[in-house]
């Protein structure tokens, strides 16, 4: 089948993204760890054309009911949280406990308690039996660490009863650190796979969808502070001690802001 092969080469292509064990050994900064912080609700998440376009469908479909969402890879609740004035139950799904806690207490800050919330511990597809179904499937920033998205995707179709909405970042999250890596470590990391590969496989798997590209932020380079200075070296495996040389090379090298893609589709 043509998923099955589209499957294996993004597997293929997502296992050059992994550090070499010689850096990993000397480095003090991986990227793997990654704050609650960073998925906590934001304006510039309530506001990105992912919550908008989510928001357009539950207002257009009122009358039909939508009174469920399923988060896979919820994180802190930033996403979910944008339509806690429309949507009355939540199942949020993240493999990280710290996570989870993280989008109960934004919950709380929120002073959402009226609503209904469920999360739930695991990887997915795994856990799609205790999540059920859900009027509307959400998924962010999840895809470039699925080594099979046929498997993932599917599950994530079934799941939901009005339709599927899938954020990615337009290349691999980690593809914004690749000049660092190659000044740094004399490493060129990879190009792809990219979310055009991941529009192919989801139509491969007999879907239609609609995808738009979009940034988050105003384009053009982004700003050379401790927040980008941490971000980057962190992805890139730099060392503390090593942030002055490279906030004088991201200076010199200004950093794009990421592009994203929305894939959506009904059912």
């Amino acid at each position: 089948m043509r998923s099955h092969q589209l499957c294996s080469t993004w597997r293929d292509e997502l296992s050059k993204w992994a550090i070499p064990e010689s850096i990993i050994e000397t480095s003090k900064q991986l990227p793997w760890k990654l704050s609650p912080k960073k998925f906590a609700p934001t304006e510039a998440r309530k506001t990105s054309l992912t919550a908008t376009r989510i928001s357009e469908f539950i207002h257009q479909n009122s009358e039909g009911g939508i009174n469920t969402i399923l988060d896979v890879g919820c994180g802190a609740g930033g996403l979910s949280i944008c339509f806690a004035d429309d949507i009355q139950c939540f199942i949020g799904v993240d493999e990280s406990e710290e996570m989870l806690a993280a989008f109960r207490a934004n919950w709380a800050t929120e002073n959402l308690e009226s609503k209904n919330l469920r999360t739930i511990i695991g990887n997915w597809p795994d856990v799609a039996p205790l999540a059920g179904q859900a009027d509307l499937a959400i998924c962010a920033n999840v895809l470039f660490n699925v080594a099979d998205p046929c498997e993932f995707i599917t599950a994530l179709d079934r799941a939901a009863k009005r339709a599927v909405f899938i954020e990615v970042h337009e290349n691999h999250p980690h593809h914004v650190a690749n000049p660092v890596w190659k000044h740094f470590w004399g490493l060129d990391r990879p190009d792809s796979p990219t979310a055009r590969d991941l529009v192919a496989i989801i139509e491969s798997l007999g879907i239609s969808p609609q995808s738009e590209r979009f940034f988050r932020d105003p384009e053009g380079p982004r700003e050379v502070d401790d927040e980008l200075v941490f971000s980057i070296g962190q992805r890139a495996c730099i060392n503390p001690g090593d942030f002055d040389r490279l906030r004088d090379f991201l200076i010199e090298n200004p950093i794009r802001r990421p592009e994203y893609r929305l894939i959506w589709w009904k059912k």
